[in-house]
């Protein structure tokens, strides 16, 4: 099943593959900010804790929403 969704991956188209690799890169970001987060006090701790469900947002966005894209360009 993994092997099917990386050649599935692999075929994407140039929209779809933009789409997933910044929304990615943004997901790594924000890990890394709450990374650093939780090395401060309580609060820090919170606002790192919101961090890592944002982070988890906007990456199931992004593949929905490159899934989206490609669905789009494949009917056409």
């Amino acid at each position: 099943m993994i092997k099917k969704a990386f050649s599935r991956m692999a075929r994407m188209g140039d929209a779809a593959w933009y789409i997933f690799q910044r929304s990615t890169a943004l997901c790594l970001v924000l890990l890394a900010c709450g990374i650093l987060l939780t090395l401060g006090g309580r609060e820090a701790r919170q606002t790192a804790n919101a961090i890592y469900e944002t982070g988890q947002a906007v990456w199931l966005i992004g593949i929905l929403g490159s899934a989206l894209v490609e669905d789009q360009q494949s009917r056409r």
